[in-house]
């Protein structure tokens, strides 16, 4: 048996998209035993098994648990607990085993059933986009962990693999998933949507989808990067809403309305938002809220 304590007695992943294979990958790395990966798909689970090499592919979930005292769960989110469920109902786990899955949205609800087998469980969700596991294997290092676990043990247990694998680790608070996970969806898939929105107005106004995409990346990085400078959004904003400019705001409501109406409902929404962040600074003049509330409304 492995002496490390991280480790000790090898991992299995019941699941092998983006997000499962590129943390193996990490353990791996690390020195880590990766013994086995499940899939719904034995395409993607020997596709995971020949980028880990010497995981063993395990048709059935149940007996791929049995491989080892780690297991990770990186399905989709609506299957964790029938995985749970399946793997309680088996024996596959018991005393000195850990179960945890890596959604963002779930707490350790889904995994209640394995309780009764004396397995520890805890999630263990990396705050990152995956569009591949290749990807993911760059980001995970240097980004954060959002962990939950029910007792000190396995906490302290997610805080080291975290850190093993380069990431910073930060314990979310029990009932708060849904709300922490909310926040990850405004910082990366609304900002895509924003940022698709973008792109359609600079194509309506005659450039094209590459050209548009070229001179906005920069803006929206500029933007990001004044957040982590500035330490606060408020101080960051900038733009029409704060210096209080009503016709260059009265403009572009007149622009989009008429080339791309469906955005308008998007951008009073986000003018409102802005506003409400434009409030906090001093500089910001008082005198025009009342009329800038009304535009947006």
């Amino acid at each position: 048996m492995s002496r490390d304590p991280i480790e000790r007695s090898g991992f299995v992943f019941i699941g092998a998209g983006a997000v499962g294979t590129a943390l193996a990958v990490l353990l791996r790395d690390e020195g880590m035993s990766i013994r086995a990966v499940a899939s719904r798909r034995e395409l993607s689970a020997r596709r995971a098994a020949a980028i880990l090499g010497g995981a063993q592919v395990v048709e059935d979930p149940v007996e791929a648990a049995r491989l080892g005292l780690n297991i990770f769960i990186s399905t989709p989110d609506e299957t964790i607990r029938e995985m749970a469920e399946r793997l309680a109902q088996a024996k596959a786990v018991g005393r000195g085993c850990r179960v945890i899955h890596m959604s963002g949205a779930h707490g350790l609800e889904p995994l209640e059933p394995l309780r009764a087998t004396g397995a520890w469980i805890g999630a263990f969700h990396p705050l990152q986009v995956f569009a591949s596991w290749e990807r993911g294997r760059e980001l995970i290092p240097g980004s954060t962990i959002g962990i939950e676990a029910p007792d000190e043990e396995t906490r302290t247990y997610l805080f080291g693999l975290a850190a093993r694998v380069g990431a910073r680790p930060v314990a979310i608070p029990s009932g708060a998933r849904a709300l922490y996970h909310a926040g990850a969806v405004y910082a990366s898939n609304y900002l895509v949507t924003v940022m698709s929105t973008a792109v359609e107005l600079l194509r309506e106004a005659g450039l094209d989808s590459e050209e548009s995409l070229e001179m906005l990346m920069p803006l929206a990085r500029g933007a990001l990067e004044s957040i982590t400078t500035e330490g606060d959004a408020a101080r960051a904003l900038t733009g029409p809403i704060v210096r209080g400019e009503i016709d260059v705001i009265r403009s572009h409501i007149a622009a989009i309305e008429a080339a791309l109406p469906k955005a308008i409902p998007l951008y009073n929404e986000l003018g409102k938002s802005a506003l409400a962040l434009a409030r906090q600074r001093r500089e910001f003049r008082r005198d025009l809220e009342s009329r800038l509330e009304e535009l947006l409304s």
